[in-house]
């Protein structure tokens, strides 16, 4: 959502450690007023993750693997750069790719 401008997705990577801060901060924000949170992105490192798993709340992590098409044009070495980087959530997960 960051990233959208009228309805247009405008990735800009000069603004990714901003985007990441303030998805971090409309969680939080959300959690507290008792809402239900879905955070949908692209989390290739372990780290990227860690900052909603330390916020205090109930958390349910599904992982889509497979092959997904891509809605924002990246192109297709990122995704291949991306996917050298992948780094396995620990831990057992079920059938659906939910981890508890």
């Amino acid at each position: 959502m960051f990233f959208e401008q009228d309805g247009d997705y405008c990735f800009n990577p000069t603004q990714i450690e901003e985007a990441h801060d303030w998805c971090q901060q409309k969680t939080i924000e959300a959690l507290q007023s008792g809402a239900d949170v879905v955070v949908s992105n692209t989390f290739v490192c372990l780290w990227e993750i860690q900052p909603y798993l330390e916020m205090g709340f109930p958390t349910r992590i599904i992982e889509a693997t497979g092959a997904w098409k891509n809605i924002h044009h990246t192109p297709d070495e990122v995704i291949e750069a991306m996917l050298t980087r992948w780094e396995q959530l620990p831990g057992s997960r079920n059938k659906k790719g939910i981890h508890e």
